[in-house]
């Protein structure tokens, strides 16, 4: 684990090794426990690395050089690399693994050259100077787990794990993306290969780039395909049996180190799975779980939690967050979101985290499991849109108008809530309609916050262009595996992994994924789809896998999430924030939206008429983070 950072410069131009220690202050807590730079010209090129440890097994080697004087190839790596023994051995038997990880795959470079991204199964951002051939690369894991942000300027090629830290080259400018706030404001994140900053990207998944005599290419080496046999097809049985192994397998790659990792356990059938298996490889006492619980009970699940730590002995720690705590913690968090962010999980997210750190250097998540195994309730949304699609346009507009009259609650996702977002959407076709759901502006209503000015230079934008973009790559794919794609392109890599990323760094916490094991994932695509998703039922194989080894009241409950009562506390404890954040004077001067618009979400919202908890915190979410990165 760690972050990393760089520049390459085909100007003529040294590196400037001030800049480059300061980009690695900034992200400093990705990897304090051990720091270096290491800089190399050539006769037209120069470059420079930086890259920071967050040491998670003190038993390990990390006295060695990150950057060495005679390596030819030198790798800087955020991240974790499972099974790199046997990968060496196949690639390279007969020579001994070296003492570390960057040494290893700097050789594993030499050997097979691009072709190396294919094989690793990790979570990882990396970036590699090839010295002889001049040339960098730069990496991301299959699915986005680790970030990775870069800009190309006059000659100047600059990287970073994060955003703050590419903030400290001279070359970026913090000059807003309107582009880039458009699509927030649809998605409630900024989607790759987009970033808030103008001339800033983000590295898509699953993809390297290649920065060679100053041409940038980049291209993806691995792509997501589902299988379309039949299910009579399959042995149940079997594959029940192997789903167990492979779990199995993927939670032991991530056990690894002196001590017993903890996890994350919300009382979810996802996080509930890790525990119970890890708890048949290690001394279940030895495991710490750790959760959050609220004072609403509608968003609570902390006795679900419970029951799976009693359940399997586990040593559990719970911290019930209130409004009072969320205050204390907002500007924290929000220091550390680089871009706009409006999914209000980060703040349990966060302290989670923060709990976990007081014991552990290194916990175990579940995401990913919703993504593949088809867990949101939006694949059963989309399974009545289609049938919702034979009805006369007339009976749309009597549903419009019913639901209008529906009396507003601020429950988590209530009926109410649920009904109008579901209406709301059926105006789109079906990948467009999957963020509409989840977003808080659509085109239209864009339209009327943005000003005059500001809305000319996005009019044109095609919101979803990014999920187009990723339907075509699986255009002869079945329905509901073309959203489950959106997913994973969309939703896991800028909003769940940026969500865990950003909560879990700032206390230099260690997160892994064992549902994201490449073995793993590449059996749950391969199952015929109906073991997945069926009717109005989810996550078939995973719960059949799970008979008798978790409760079933744990099996049968519908997924909750891991929300924050918003929509109650902007009426209450959060609506001097609010008012603050949104006063139209502030609103005004920025000249970006219409301050009446604003003042129109927030006083329907806090009459009552309306619920406007979504639009509302995506408003307040980008005022924080224009506080902290455009000041003035």
């Amino acid at each position: 684990m760690g972050g990393i950072c760089g520049i390459v410069n085909w100007n003529g131009k040294s590196i400037d090794e001030t800049v480059l220690r300061r980009m690695m202050e900034a992200q400093r807590h990705r990897g304090a426990d051990h720091t270096e730079t290491g800089l190399v010209s050539l006769s037209d090129v120069s470059a420079g690395f930086g890259n920071g440890l967050l040491v998670v097994d003190p038993t390990t080697d990390h006295g060695s050089a990150i950057f060495p004087d005679g390596r030819n190839v030198w790798t800087s790596l955020d991240g974790e690399i499972y099974g790199l023994d046997d990968l060496w051995k196949r690639v390279v038997p007969g020579r001994p693994l070296p003492a570390t990880e960057h040494e290893a795959l700097s050789a594993l470079y030499e050997a097979k050259g691009l072709d190396l991204f294919r094989e690793l199964n990790g979570a990882f951002s990396m970036g590699l100077w090839d010295r002889m051939n001049a040339r960098l690369v730069l990496a991301r894991d299959r699915v986005g787990v680790k970030p990775l942000y870069y800009l190309s300027k006059d000659g100047e090629f600059v990287f970073s794990s994060e955003l703050k830290a590419l903030l400290c080259h001279p070359k970026v400018e913090r000059t807003l993306s309107l582009r880039a706030l458009s699509k927030y404001l649809a998605y409630e994140y900024v989607p790759t290969p987009d970033a808030i900053i103008e001339g800033v990207h983000k590295l898509p998944a699953a993809s390297f780039l290649v920065l060679e005599k100053g041409d940038i290419r980049i291209r993806s080496y691995h792509q997501f395909r589902f299988s379309t046999r039949p299910r009579e097809s399959c042995d149940e049985a079997s594959l029940v049996e192997e789903l167990r192994r492979l779990l199995t397998q993927a939670v032991r790659r991530r056990l690894g180190g002196p001590s017993v990792p903890g996890f994350f356990l919300s009382g979810g059938i996802d996080s509930s799975t890790l525990v119970a298996f890890a708890s048949r490889l290690v001394d279940p006492s030895k495991i710490k779980t750790f959760s959050i619980g609220f004072h609403e009970k509608s968003f609570d699940e902390s006795s679900f939690a419970q029951t799976i730590a009693s359940k399997f002995g586990t040593d559990h720690h719970l911290e019930v967050l209130d409004h009072q705590r969320s205050l204390e913690v907002i500007p924290e968090v929000f220091r550390h979101l680089d871009e706009p962010f409006a999914d209000a999980s980060i703040i349990p997210t966060s302290l989670v985290c923060r709990l976990a750190r007081k014991e552990a250097r290194v916990v175990i998540g579940g995401d990913g499991a919703d993504e593949f195994f088809r867990g949101y309730p939006t694949f059963l949304a989309h399974q009545l849109a289609l049938l919702a699609g034979w009805l006369p346009k007339q009976a749309f507009d009597m549903m419009r108008a019913g639901a209008s009259l529906l009396p507003v609650s601020m429950a988590n996702l209530s009926v109410d809530f649920k009904i109008k977002q579901f209406l709301k959407g059926l105006a789109y076709p079906p990948g467009p309609r999957n963020q509409v759901w989840l977003g808080s502006f659509d085109p239209e209503e864009q339209k009327e916050l943005f000003t005059q000015s500001a809305y000319e230079q996005i009019k044109n934008l095609d919101l979803y262009e990014d999920i187009a973009r990723y339907e075509r790559d699986v255009a002869d794919q079945r329905f509901i595996d073309r959203i489950g794609y959106i997913y994973i392109r969309t939703y896991l890599p800028d909003d769940g992994f940026v969500k865990t990323d950003r909560a879990s760094m700032p206390v230099s916490l260690a997160l892994r994924t064992p549902m994201l094991d490449n073995d793993l994932l590449d059996f749950i695509n391969s199952l015929p789809p109906q073991y997945k998703s069926r009717g109005t039922r989810t996550k078939i194989i995973l719960k059949k896998a799970l008979e008798g080894i978790l409760p079933e009241e744990i099996l049968s409950r519908g997924k909750k999430g891991f929300g924050m009562p918003v929509a109650f506390w902007l009426r209450n404890e959060l609506k001097g924030l609010m008012l603050d954040l949104l006063s139209p004077e502030k609103i005004k001067r920025e000249v970006i939206f219409r301050p009446q618009k604003v003042q129109a979400l927030m006083q329907d919202h806090l009459s009552g008429k309306k619920d406007n908890r979504k639009p509302l915190w995506a408003l307040i979410c980008y005022e924080l983070w224009r506080q902290n990165y455009l000041p003035g």
